[in-house]
């Protein structure tokens, strides 16, 4: 039997540390205990550690109809639901779109509004759904706000918006965690004095459509819903921003209404004739999801990903319904300066015999930039920066699991690039990146500030066909090797370290000695600095030739065979690192000091 460690005090070695290692920033590998066969929601999954909260997928919180705001001078103005607001200086008026349901309406001058700001944070949680209200507008040539939310006192601009521009057309932006540029009606002018209808749809994959009068207007794959993730500002006929209130409307709004589903054309039409409340959506499956069985596991293997020591978690998130799951990191990758980050994962996708759904893995932050990687609608693998699109080298077969790594270069003079390889199973990944003899190079001219969420989709908005996207082991750092090792430096004699399962709060995680029967695991916080000198340490002259001191060895433990460290449930411990190597006696007989290292690890607490 393995020695358990109660390691609370090795643990708390590195509580003080920054995380160093690998230079590993982020790292979920998906881990759970499912049955076989068996899924699970990954909406409330919450491991892995770099990341802020758990994956959002498609919203299944509310039954449907979130909110809804008569107008009409009474008790339920200000919301069912307890989605109460705040009138400020609008009026009420009788006039209205149709008067077999509505009584009355929301008169605005130019001044008036209601706050909603309370219910912001659940609007957040949606990925997608329905937002839905009459407009009558009086021309007066700007911008006029129908419906905003925004999270106005963060950095950066952040909202998603349906208004009417002072062209006279209807339109929605998003200006945050994924930026749009206005997406209007064509041809379609709604500031003419009369009432309209307007409605903006977002489906699970990301993609949103624009109904105006019942009739869809325009679309696009930058949605409406889903990206302001942190909102603390929502208004109806305004728009608040860091400093004020802006493009207030003038006219006359009715029946907002809010539903946590992606309504139908039929649906959305139908409101022309009933009030929201009538209307119930057709209640879409929730998706992505967790199921057990890892990408990198017998069934769906691939050597590359194993080739340097990186060994999967034991399951996958899986998707066939098209609905974009999201998760935010913990910090920025920032546009205005000059740096270099990693990304690796494995991808696959499965088109079940029938026409290709395309999928990708995007990167996107509360400016311009969006980095993208996946496949498109023939199979070609693509990579890009939203603002100049360009195909990766080859064809991605389809049923087959790839290890995927990305190098994203940010340039303060706007030169961000992105840089990706693709590994079939048969491959070997190289210890550096100059043995990668051909990388994908996609440039693209961004004044972007910043990238903070990942967000994996297959895009079915626009395409049909039954295809399945899978992902799994997601590591983002700032080296080749934090994103294609597990274990850094280098060990002597033969002797390797290798882990089993990962540190979680609560958990245990498994260190195993290899190429000799017993040794000490020696551990420290810290990879920089141990009894003076500088890390790592050659210990040729200590008589140990092709040995290196790799931490701080502030902790030994002597077992046999392998630990298992037990990892307290403190939530502080978080993100911090514990620095781990084997000592052992020398199993070769070579070396004049009698001993020999191994490798190192670096365990970072995941939740």
């Amino acid at each position: 039997m393995r020695a358990m460690f109660s390691a609370t005090a090795a643990w708390l070695l590195g509580l003080t540390a920054t995380v160093q290692g690998q230079e590993l920033q982020s790292y979920d590998g998906f881990a759970g205990s499912l049955a076989p066969g068996a899924q699970a929601s990954a909406h409330g999954a919450n491991r892995g550690f770099g990341f802020t909260g758990p994956w959002r997928g498609a919203d299944d919180a509310f039954p449907s109809l979130v909110s809804w705001w008569p107008l009409e001078s009474n008790p339920f103005d200000l919301g069912p639901r307890a989605a109460h607001g705040v009138n400020t200086g609008a009026q009420y008026t009788t006039e209205t779109p149709n008067p077999s349901w509505s009584a009355g309406s929301l008169s605005l001058g130019g001044s008036g509004n209601v706050d909603l700001s309370a219910h912001a944070s659940t609007f957040g949680t949606l990925s997608r759904g329905t937002l839905s209200a009459w407009v009558r507008t009086e021309v007066n040539g700007a911008r006029q706000t129908i419906f905003s939310v925004s999270d106005a006192s963060g950095t950066g601009t952040r909202f998603a918006e349906l208004f009417v521009h002072s062209d006279g057309r209807a339109g929605w932006e998003v200006q945050g965690d994924l930026a749009t540029n206005p997406r209007f009606v064509a041809q379609r002018t709604v500031n003419d004095g009369e009432w309209h209808h307007v409605a903006v749809v977002t489906t699970g994959d990301g993609w949103s459509r624009l109904y105006v009068d019942g009739a869809e207007r325009s679309s696009d794959d930058e949605g409406f819903l889903g990206y302001v993730t942190n909102p603390d500002s929502m208004f109806i006929g305004v728009r608040r921003t860091t400093a004020s209130m802006v493009t207030p409307f003038t006219g006359d709004i009715d029946d907002v209404a809010i539903w946590a589903d992606a309504l139908s054309a039929e649906d959305i039409a139908s409101l022309a004739t009933m009030p929201p409340i009538s209307v119930v959506g057709p209640q879409t499956p929730t998706g992505p999801a967790l199921v057990s069985e890892s990408l990198a596991t017998a069934s769906r293997p691939n050597g590359a990903f194993g080739s340097r020591g990186l060994s999967p978690q034991g399951t996958r998130l899986f998707d066939d319904m098209g609905n974009r799951a999201v998760r935010h990191l913990a910090n920025f990758i920032d546009h205005d300066s000059t740096n270099v980050h990693y990304l690796s994962f494995l991808l696959r996708r499965d088109d079940r015999g029938g026409m290709i759904t395309p999928g990708d893995i995007s990167i996107s932050g509360p400016d311009q930039f969006g980095a993208r990687m996946g496949w498109d609608s023939v199979g070609d693998w693509v990579g890009n920066i939203r603002a100049n699109p360009a195909k990766a080298n080859g064809q991605m077969l389809d049923a087959t699991t790839y290890f995927c790594v990305v190098k994203i270069t940010t340039d303060q003079g706007n030169g961000d690039r992105l840089q990706m390889r693709a590994y079939a199973p048969g491959e070997t990944v190289p210890a550096t990146e100059d043995e990668v003899a051909q990388w994908t190079i996609n440039r693209g001219q961004q004044s972007a500030k910043a990238g903070d969420a990942i967000m994996v989709t297959l895009n079915r908005g626009q395409y049909g066909g039954d295809s399945v996207l899978e992902f799994d082991e997601l590591r983002m750092g700032r080296s080749w090797d934090s994103v294609t090792r597990q274990t850094f430096g280098q060990g002597c004699a033969n002797l390797t370290l290798a882990r089993r399962g990962a540190p979680v709060l609560g958990g245990s995680v498994g260190v195993d000695l290899v190429g000799a029967p017993a040794g000490a695991l020696i551990a420290g916080g810290d990879r920089s600095m141990a009894f003076g000198l500088t890390l790592p340490a050659d210990l040729t002259t200590a008589g140990a030739p092709g040995c290196w001191l790799l931490q701080s060895a502030q902790l030994a433990l002597p077992a046999a065979g392998g630990l298992d460290l037990a990892v307290p449930n403190a939530p502080a411990l978080v993100g911090r690192a514990l620095f781990a190597q084997w000592i052992a006696p020398d199993p070769t007989g070579s070396l004049p000091l009698g001993v020999a290292l191994s490798d190192g690890l670096e365990l970072i607490v995941e939740r």
